[in-house]
């Protein structure tokens, strides 16, 4: 087999992972996330995903690591659901808890995808990884070097992101 060309049995999980670092990057430009509405969409389109992902994948076991991965993020969800009870904000809990949930769903999927593929998911995995940071990085750093007035992203002496400012109005190369 070619090493260059994607067989059929490659292609679904790579799609997965591109999938998976397209949205990252949606839901980092889209006001970090905060909001439910800038990142329930991406969490419905990935709860469709994963059984799709379940039904045409390998299948798998639940090994100790698997398992200490899983047991963490439902204690991190159920002490963040708990916390409903003493929050300031119920609301806002009740959203880290399903953020976390959120998360749980795309690391399942990130770990189908390199069990499906073996080392060269994981290859694929981490070449996704360090392009949304260096995307990421980039259009912070071209943020800041076009903007004049660089004292606006701080406030009492903490930097505000620079991700979820509009750009400076008539900077090259960016809509207002």
């Amino acid at each position: 087999m070619n090493p260059g060309k994607l067989s059929n049995e490659t292609r679904p999980p790579l799609c997965t992972l591109l999938l998976l670092a397209a949205s990252g990057l949606l839901l980092t430009f889209n006001a970090g996330a905060y909001l439910p509405g800038n990142w329930l969409p991406v969490a419905i389109a990935m709860a469709v995903l994963a059984p799709v992902l379940i039904a045409t994948g390998p299948t798998s076991t639940l090994t100790a690591w698997r398992a200490t991965i899983l047991a963490l993020f439902v204690l991190q969800a159920t002490w963040t659901a708990i916390s409903l009870t003493w929050a300031g904000s119920k609301v806002n809990a009740w959203e880290e808890a399903d953020r976390t949930l959120l998360y749980l769903l795309g690391f399942f999927l990130a770990f189908s995808a390199v069990r499906w593929t073996a080392r060269r998911g994981l290859e694929w995995l981490c070449a996704g990884v360090l392009a949304s940071i260096a995307v990421t990085a980039s259009v912070v750093i071209a943020r800041l070097a076009l903007d004049d007035d660089l004292l606006q992203y701080f406030n009492g002496g903490q930097l505000f992101p620079a991700l979820t400012r509009p750009p400076p109005a008539g900077s090259p190369g960016w809509s207002a």
